[in-house]
């Protein structure tokens, strides 16, 4: 029996807008072994019954699109044909928030989102074996998705506020203006 099918109770969530611009195509492909892909490779691989393309979401909807999974992927990486790259990765800290483990690709701002192995794993986004392994460990070890998960709540609702980063933007400001 295929992985999804005997270990998965809920499924990983990748945001759709995120698919059709960034690495969703390796996610798909390394989560065909856990199980999903886009409409037409869905059906080539015959998953279909396991992904579900909702388009457009509303954001109030997208806390509870968290929490109906248990492992939130999104391997961004570099487009190189524009340069395009995820800027600081604010749709980790929402699933973050909602006490997700996330997964996302070592590339742009993810990495200053995701704390390697401490509130969630970093993969390369190019590696379909290295995105389905980290996938599979927080299905097969669910201390470690609950950890990850904790740890980056916590870390969400402390350090990665609006008021947070306001208070450290007056500071720098303050700073500047009283060495001159």
């Amino acid at each position: 029996m295929p992985f999804s099918r005997t270990v998965a109770t809920r499924p990983a969530c990748c945001t759709t807008s995120a698919c059709r611009r960034r690495a969703c195509a390796s996610f798909i492909q390394a989560a065909t072994r856990i199980a999903s892909r886009r409409k037409r490779l869905a059906g080539e691989l015959g998953v279909s019954d396991c992904v579900r393309f909702l388009g457009r979401i509303e954001a109030n909807d997208l806390p509870g699109l968290y929490a109906a999974c248990d492992v939130f992927a999104m391997p961004a990486r570099l487009r190189d044909s524009d340069n395009d790259v995820e800027g600081f990765g604010i749709v980790y800290v929402e699933a973050s928030a909602c006490e997700r483990a996330v997964v996302g690709g070592r590339s742009g701002g993810v990495e200053d989102a995701i704390l390697d192995g401490k509130t969630g794993l970093l993969v390369d986004p190019l590696s379909v074996e290295e995105i389905a392994a980290a996938i599979e460990r927080l299905y097969r070890d669910p201390e470690l998705r609950a950890r990850l998960g904790t740890a980056g709540r916590r870390r969400a609702m402390s350090e990665l506020t609006w008021r947070h980063f306001a208070a450290r933007v007056c500071a720098a400001a303050h700073e500047a203006t009283r060495e001159k």
